[in-house]
């Protein structure tokens, strides 16, 4: 699996674990994992198919299928850019986004 694969995997993971309202210490003992291997998955570190398909049986969710779509992870991206947004001081908050408008202009 490639990087940018775990990271949409562990973005999918951490989305249906808060979407239960489950810590990371409940997913991992419902999946009889260890929290840390909840959290490595979350961040996008690689992690055996065995202790991934645990997790996903844990979520009760289907691990994510090769050319799905990606709107999801782009609606999860903007949920997580906002919320970023949010705990920034005002001033830098503007500069920020300023430069995700550029960089979104950019690249379209």
């Amino acid at each position: 699996m490639d990087e940018a694969e775990a990271l949409r995997i562990g973005a999918e993971v951490r989305q249906a674990r808060q979407d239960k309202d489950w810590t990371h210490e409940q997913l991992a003992e419902c999946a009889q994992v260890s929290p840390d291997t909840v959290a490595a998955i979350e961040a996008g570190r690689s992690t055996p198919s065995g202790t991934l398909r645990a997790v996903f049986d844990a979520l009760g969710i289907d691990p994510p299928a090769e050319g799905v779509s990606y709107s999801r992870d782009i609606a999860l991206l903007q949920e997580m850019i906002g919320q970023w947004l949010l705990v920034l001081p005002e001033a830098e908050r503007e500069d920020a986004q300023d430069q995700l408008r550029r960089f979104i202009l950019a690249h379209m």
